[in-house]
């Protein structure tokens, strides 16, 4: 695994900026060119870029926080974390952040980074993937971006398997020919394993639930890529393994933050109660009778 220390040296450099400019405002800056602090990339400028109102991206920073809290912290199964667990979230988010940017150098030599580290930056691809379908993304440079991402993916992984020898492995070409679906399949269907997959499942089952609702392309540009990043790290890893599943946790915090704007939570603008309505009509009724019978009885 690639060691955390220099993706931290060649950050830290630019932790000190803040982002000029707030969310919502006209004339709105954009970041800066150097590459993001990882503290900030915690769905904070991810948010920036896709919403407009500061509610909702702070709202979102805060889904991206207690989503990271409950996968990385609260998982009563296994409690520990991998070295490489944490810098394999921020690639993540770093490179949903220079894909909306449209930083299309930059973001080669961060996916190549990030797939050294872990494989799961294939989510990236999905993204990209995913943007052109929605159109989101011009087609002919979005699908030459996905290529040469998939081309940079398979090189590494390749690479890997065949110079790192005199290790037995059940798992060839970077870990993800494993099969772990049946057994996770089991594992979902014991009830006294329910309340410790909770923090993991619910999350996707809204956002399923949410998919059939037919959501806008803003939406399907997180939804589509959690879902099936999900479906294809639950086939291969353990879903015991919350950490297994952290990079998906952008995706999830997205998605959740569409699902709950579709449904006006956390809005802005407060919803007028159908009791408050009501009375309403009835003053509109009674004033209109008063000023017929004002007018008839003039007459």
């Amino acid at each position: 695994s690639l060691k955390p220390a220099g993706g931290e040296r060649s950050m830290r450099g630019v932790s000190s900026q803040k982002p000029s400019g707030m969310p919502g405002e006209a004339n709105r800056q954009r970041p800066s060119r150097h590459l993001p602090n990882p503290g900030k990339v915690n769905g904070y400028l991810i948010a920036r870029e896709v919403f407009d109102s500061r509610r909702d991206v702070i709202c979102t920073s805060a889904l991206f926080v207690v989503i990271s809290y409950a996968i990385f912290i609260l998982n009563p199964n296994l409690q520990f974390i991998l070295p490489y667990d944490m810098p394999s979230l921020a690639f993540v988010q770093i490179c949903c952040l220079l894909v909306l940017q449209r930083r299309w150098a930059v973001l080669g030599v961060v996916f190549a980074l990030a797939t050294l580290n872990r494989e799961t930056s294939f989510l990236i691809i999905l993204f990209v993937l995913t943007r052109v379908w929605t159109a989101s993304e011009d087609r002919r440079t979005g699908l030459a971006v996905a290529v040469i991402l998939s081309v940079i993916w398979l090189a590494i992984k390749f690479t890997l398997s065949s110079l790192i020898v005199g290790v037995e492995s059940d798992a060839p070409v970077g870990g993800i020919v494993t099969i772990k679906f049946f057994y996770n399949l089991t594992t979902l269907l014991k009830p006294w394993q329910w309340p410790s997959l909770s923090a993991l499942i619910i999350p996707v089952i809204l956002t399923i639930c949410f998919l059939f609702e037919k959501p806008n392309n803003k939406a399907l540009d997180w939804i589509v890529p959690y879902v099936l990043g999900f479906t294809m790290i639950f086939i291969v890893a353990n879903v015991t393994e919350h950490r297994a599943f952290g990079d998906l946790i952008g995706f999830a915090a997205m998605s959740l933050m569409f699902f709950f704007k579709s449904r006006n939570i956390f809005s802005s603008t407060p919803q007028p109660s159908p009791h408050f309505s009501h009375d309403r009509e009835r003053l509109i009724e009674r004033s209109v009778l008063i000023q017929i019978f004002a007018k008839s009885r003039n007459e």
